[in-house]
């Protein structure tokens, strides 16, 4: 086993949302010499008043070529209670790609920015939204991709809103990095010179903003929005991942193939500069 192989390994972990309690039974499966394996871990999240399970198991593989192991992909699983809510395969770029957190705000239904790499290998970013109502031909869902082609101004929306963040641009930078990791923020509307608590988050599909009341309810967008959006179809970053599997249990191994659609999303840091600045996504 190559230390330098483990030690960017346990740097792809901790830059990916996962704790360093995976990195002792990671160590002893390159050990092993295992040409694969899967380690496990499950977590909980706090999500619009409610908690939610989440799991994950990771896939590392050993190159025929070489005495180095990579992480390819990660399957993120979503539960409410008992029920399995939503399933998701996350494919990496030598462990480059969809940090947990991430993974979890694109289960729930909410879209991502990020940089992705295209068949020619070339750069470029987007939002990307998971689209649960088509799946390819190893029962993946589909990823749905906004491009800049598509125009969608994030912060040309916020400011569509009385929300008060935006008054002070340390905060609005906050927000619009917040909401590009696809995490639903909470933010003050002024209203009759009053502060009123709101949920928002990017929607790119209907270029606006959603916005929900303190109940989680949602609200109406905005007029101009309304009609164009019916037409158009810790470091963790909240994620408290349980002590009992914490050590990183070794799950057994499924079937699931690559697909090319998954194989374009890498991860390039946090997508942006403040995320290369502050580490890890979240």
């Amino acid at each position: 086993m190559q230390k330098e192989n483990l030690e960017f390994l346990k740097e792809r972990l901790y830059f990916l949302g996962f704790p360093e309690r995976l990195n002792k039974t990671l160590e002893e499966k390159m050990k092993a010499g295992e040409k694969e394996f899967k380690l496990g871990i499950d977590g909980k999240v706090e999500s619009k008043g409610m908690e939610k399970k989440i799991s994950y198991e990771l896939d590392f593989a050993k190159s025929s070529k070489q005495d180095r192991y990579f992480l390819n992909s990660y399957t993120a699983n979503l539960h409410r209670g008992d029920a399995l809510e939503a399933s998701q395969k996350i494919f990496l770029n030598n462990g480059w790609g969809l940090s947990s957190r991430e993974s979890f705000n694109l289960l729930e239904g909410r879209s991502v920015y990020k940089t992705l790499k295209n068949k020619k290998d070339e750069l470029y970013e987007a939002w990307v939204k998971i689209d649960f109502g088509k799946q390819d031909d190893y029962g993946n869902n589909k990823l749905q991709m906004y491009s800049d082609g598509w125009k969608y101004d994030l912060s040309r929306q916020l400011h569509k809103w009385p929300i008060k963040e935006l008054q002070d641009s340390g905060q609005k930078d906050d927000l619009l990095y917040s909401l590009s990791k696809g995490n639903l923020a909470l933010v003050n509307f002024v209203i009759d010179s009053h502060d009123v608590k709101r949920y928002i988050e990017a929607n790119p599909a209907g270029r606006n903003i959603l916005v929900y009341d303190d109940k989680y309810v949602l609200q109406n967008a905005p007029k101009e929005e309304r009609k164009e959006q019916q037409a158009r179809p810790d470091r963790s970053g909240g994620i408290f991942f349980n002590d009992s599997t914490g050590t990183g249990k070794d799950v057994s191994k499924d079937q699931t193939k690559d697909t090319d659609q998954g194989r374009d999303l890498v991860a390039e840091g946090a997508g942006n500069s403040k995320g290369k600045k502050n580490g890890r996504g979240v």
